[in-house]
Formats: C-alpha cells, sequence, structure tokens
C-alpha cells in the first residue's frame, strides 16, 4: 500500500489553487438554506461547505449566510437554525432572509425551501435570485426486498408535482449536479424548462491527512499484510446504496478465494447498517470486511486502500468517486446513473455492469495487473485536480448568480 503525506496534498492543492484562482466581484450578498451543515453525513453538506468557503476565497467582500435544518447549537453571524416543523421553518428563515437581505438565495436539495425563499421573493424583495440545486436522484423504484417506507417519483400525487414544476419554473436556475439527474428532472416531474436547467457538477478537495493517522487506521484494521486493499463509501440511508454494497459483498467474497489476503473496508452508516451486518456473517466475511461507520476524513481510509468500488444503482454525481478521484485510486464504478458523467471507462477507471460477476471480474483485474491500477488512478486523479476542484466550480455557480 501506497500513500500520500500531508505534504504532497499541500504542495498541489497549492499549486492548482494558485494556477486558477481569480477574483470574481459584484456579488455582495448569497445565502444559502441547506438541509444539513455536518460534512460527516452526506455528500450535500460536503458541497455546501466547499461552495461556501470557494465564494469566499473568489470574492472576499462577498458575505455568505447558511440557513439550515442541522440544530447547530450556538448560533453564529453565518450560521441559523431555521427550527422544527413546516410553520416554524418557514418564519423563521423568512426572518432570517429579511434581517440578511441577500442578492441571491441558493436553495439546496429541497423543493419547499424553494417554496420559502419565492415567498420571500414575493413579499419583500422581488429583484432577489432564486437558484435551486439538486444532488440527489429522484427515487424512481424499489432496490431491496426489505426497503424501508420512503416516497418514490411515481406515487407523487398530480398537486405535488404541479406545486414542484410551478416552483422550479419560478428559479432563475435550477442546477443538476449530472446529465443523468438533469434528464430525470425533465422526465418524472414532465418539466419544460427552456433557459434555467444547468448542470454543474460536484467539486472535490483534498483534505490533509497525516502519516500517525494512517498508521493509526492500519493498525486498528489490521491492514498490515493485506493487498488487496478495497474500499467503498456510502450512506446508509438509501436502498439504491445499500443494493450496490450488497452487490460489493458478494462479489467480495469470491475475490478471497484467489486472495485470501484481501480485505474490504465500508465506511458510512444508516438505518441499513444491520442489512449489511447480517450479509456479511451470511457470507462468512467477518475476518475480511470492516465496517468503521462515518469518519470525519474519508482520505485516511482512501489513503489504505488499493481500489475504490462504487455499485450505488442510482447515483448522480458521487462525492465518493470524485474523493477517490483526487486520490489517485483505481475506480470500478457501475455504470449507472450519472457514474459515466465522472468515469471515463478504461481510461479513468473501470465501468461495469451492476452485477455480482461483472464485478468480480474487474476486482480480479486490477488486483493482478498493478500498473493498471497506477495508471488508472494517475489518470483519474489529473482529471479531478483540472476539472472538478472548488475554484472551478465556485466560478460557475458565481457566473450563474451573475447572469
Amino acid at each position: 500500500m501506497t500513500y500520500k503525506t500531508a505534504t504532497d496534498n499541500q504542495f498541489k492543492e497549492k499549486y492548482f489553487s494558485m494556477k486558477r484562482r481569480k477574483k470574481i466581484k459584484n456579488i455582495n450578498k448569497v445565502a444559502m438554506i441547506t438541509p444539513t451543515w455536518n460534512i460527516t453525513v452526506g455528500g450535500t453538506a460536503k458541497v455546501v461547505y466547499n461552495l461556501v468557503n470557494g465564494i469566499r476565497g473568489l470574492n472576499p467582500t462577498c458575505r455568505v449566510h447558511v440557513i439550515t435544518s442541522d440544530d447547530i447549537g450556538n448560533e453564529d453571524s453565518d450560521v441559523s437554525y431555521m427550527g422544527k416543523g413546516m410553520i416554524s421553518k418557514v418564519f423563521r428563515t423568512i426572518e432570517v432572509l429579511r434581517h440578511f437581505r441577500p442578492e441571491v438565495i441558493h436553495c439546496h436539495g429541497r423543493i419547499h425551501y424553494l417554496l420559502i425563499s419565492y415567498i420571500y421573493k414575493i413579499l419583500f424583495d422581488i429583484n432577489v435570485k432564486l437558484i435551486c440545486s439538486f444532488y440527489t436522484q429522484l427515487p424512481d423504484r424499489i432496490y431491496l426486498s426489505k426497503t424501508v417506507s420512503a416516497p418514490r417519483v411515481g406515487n407523487f400525487n398530480r398537486l405535488k408535482k404541479l406545486i414542484s414544476i410551478f416552483l422550479l419554473n419560478k428559479a432563475d436556475w435550477v442546477v443538476a449536479n449530472s446529465n443523468s439527474l438533469a434528464e430525470n428532472l425533465k422526465r418524472y416531474l414532465g418539466c419544460r424548462f427552456v433557459n434555467s436547467l444547468k448542470m454543474i457538477p460536484s467539486g472535490v478537495e483534498a483534505y490533509n491527512i497525516y502519516e500517525r493517522d494512517v498508521r493509526d487506521f492500519i493498525e486498528y484494521c489490521s491492514l498490515q499484510n493485506a493487498y488487496p486493499v478495497f474500499l467503498t463509501v456510502g450512506v446508509l440511508q438509501w436502498d439504491w446504496k445499500v443494493a450496490g454494497i450488497l452487490i460489493v459483498l458478494k462479489a467480495f467474497r469470491g475475490v478471497i478465494e484467489e486472495w485470501p489476503s484481501s480485505r474490504l473496508i465500508l465506511v458510512g452508516d444508516g438505518q441499513y447498517r444491520g442489512m449489511i451486518e447480517e450479509n456479511i456473517e451470511q457470507l462468512n466475511l467477518q475476518r475480511h470486511v470492516l465496517m468503521t461507520g462515518n469518519v470525519s476524513n474519508t482520505f485516511i481510509p482512501l489513503a489504505v486502500s488499493d481500489i475504490y468500488c462504487h455499485m450505488a444503482l442510482n447515483e448522480s454525481c458521487s462525492i465518493s468517486i470524485l474523493e477517490a478521484m483526487i486520490s489517485g485510486k483505481a475506480i470500478i464504478a457501475a455504470c449507472a446513473g450519472g457514474n459515466p458523467d465522472l468515469i471515463n471507462d478504461g481510461e479513468t477507471g473501470l465501468l461495469v455492469e451492476p452485477s455480482v460477476e461483472s464485478l468480480r471480474l474487474a476486482m480480479l483485474e486490477l488486483a493482478q495487473n498493478r500498473k493498471l491500477t497506477i495508471k488508472l488512478g494517475h489518470a483519474a486523479e489529473v482529471i479531478a485536480r483540472e476539472n472538478y476542484n472548488w475554484n472551478v466550480i465556485t466560478g460557475k455557480y458565481l457566473r450563474l448568480y451573475l447572469n
């Protein structure tokens, strides 16, 4: 196993930051409305967190205020808690917006945030710009036989669809983070976007890691003599993510028959964790699979892994894939959803059909061919740093704000 130290990452981040950093002016106040402000529990929070920091970096005179459903405890001048219950959220959010008076309101991941923003617009500031970004695919079908009850697009009643379409067409811009998600918004909701639908992918930033943390993680997971080490990261809250992890487990069962020294690390937590643990026991993988739960820095398990597997069946733009790319890891991903937007099959990773046998063969191919593993990882890192660094992505959003 090889891994990068803090010095490597700091040097590269400094180089690419200097290469791409430009000042973008003329926006003074932006309000962000987001369901979560905890970056350890999901991709939306990471996007908002990095976008906020990106705006402050590219436009230092711009004030950004975050309004979140997370109870963050003590509020500060830059973050407000919108409260519990829909009525409380409406009044509290409008109160914060009236006090802050933003030029742009950027809603993240929830239609009802756009509703609140539209109410504010028609009552208090008709000139404010409304942006609504989506990061998660619409739940189109059931992926597990034991799926916890959740709304599916096919179950949306006509009134809810009409309200959604009305609000989305009142936004100045609607943003999807993958072509697949953009098409699904049009298909399932029946929206007739003319010029307001934009595709902007999520960005990625490589966090610093330190050798002592890597050594501690290797010791904790007993990886001293392990090869190959596979990794998969995902919030265990969505059935389409968990269905993909079950494919990974079954494929890995076939890999250890040829590579007894191999290990699989599963990072993430959620309501389906018990189901994953049951499958690990049924497949007799307890000695080869480690579940870590949520971790504060996913770049530590990435540092100790050799190959990253991502089999989520309804992904949009995966933050986990982007983090594996910028870490220089060879990636095997399901050819589904927005994954083909990120991975060029055979050049920056391997795209496979989401089946046990297809994944097993790909895992064995990379385990046996270290030159290919290194080549794919290097190519993926170059693309991530050039096309998906947060200076590039933030610049795209700022141009939307100014348009």
